[in-house]
């Protein structure tokens, strides 16, 4: 559904994009991006935190090398302490936007350097 929003988005703005939708954790690709847009699944959801906690580390371990220096990570999350736990040293934060307090929703602009 997201897809489909976003490429109807796209389309009525006059933009284009590549849009994607895979498994990062076996996702390869000739080129590096320009950016690199996501939503993270939260605990509340059907994960448990330890299998959250292993799906930041795995993403910012996977991701950097596929941006490009200069690139833009949007990423959209109710687990900001783990952002900052596995940024690693590629990326560097940008800002921080409060999305919503009652949902405890954050997303966080990120630059590859």
């Amino acid at each position: 559904d997201a897809l489909r929003a976003a490429k109807t988005n796209l389309e009525g703005a006059g933009k284009f994009a590549h849009l994607i939708q895979r498994d990062f954790r076996d996702f390869t690709h000739e080129y590096l991006f320009d950016e690199v847009i996501t939503d993270f699944p939260s605990v509340r959801g059907r994960q448990s935190g330890q299998e959250i906690a292993a799906l930041y580390s795995a993403f910012f371990k996977k991701i950097p090398p596929l941006l490009k220096s200069g690139g833009l990570m949007v990423l959209y999350t109710h687990d900001p302490s783990l952002v900052r736990m596995h940024l690693g040293a590629h990326l560097t934060v940008n800002g921080v936007k409060e999305i919503s307090k009652r949902e405890g929703s954050y997303l966080f602009l990120l630059t590859k350097h």
